[in-house]
């Protein structure tokens, strides 16, 4: 299923000025690499993200209860015309559960994608089908 549902714009965010923060663009590869060690540097902390993902570069989707997205950081044997994939690449894949009330805090905004809010990082331990696996939890504080 896609996120085509969420195109909604949340309402402004208030500030949380001790928060450790993420602003800026995230892609795959090394346009993707700042985001993940800054996530990596932040495991189970409150975070406030700012990302836009360009649509050519925005590879997730929506499952009952929570949206995702994933960055690749390493492909092994990418021919230039490949877009990076689960097959060829390892990464991360971020998981932003539903929150109970309010917008969703993924959504696409005039051509790209945005996540905007305050998370706490959950890092699962180990790898699932050459993925990390992230949650990014719009609900605890």
């Amino acid at each position: 299923m896609g996120l085509a549902a969420c195109r909604t714009k949340p309402a402004a965010v208030v500030a949380e000025p001790d928060l450790p923060r993420y602003t800026g663009a995230v892609g795959q590869l090394e346009r993707g690499g700042d985001f993940i060690r800054f996530i990596d540097a932040h495991n189970r902390q409150r975070v406030a993200l700012d990302l836009t993902i360009a649509r050519e570069d925005f590879e997730g989707g929506e499952q009952p209860g929570l949206s995702f997205f994933v960055v690749y950081d390493d492909c092994a044997n990418l021919r230039a015309t490949e877009k990076p994939s689960r097959t060829a690449c390892t990464g991360v894949e971020y998981s932003i559960p539903h929150p109970t009330s309010g917008a969703r805090p993924l959504f696409d905004e005039g051509g790209a994608w945005r996540l905007r809010g305050f998370f706490r990082v959950d890092h699962a331990p180990g790898e699932h089908q050459g993925l990390m696996s992230v949650t990014l939890d719009p609900g605890s504080r």
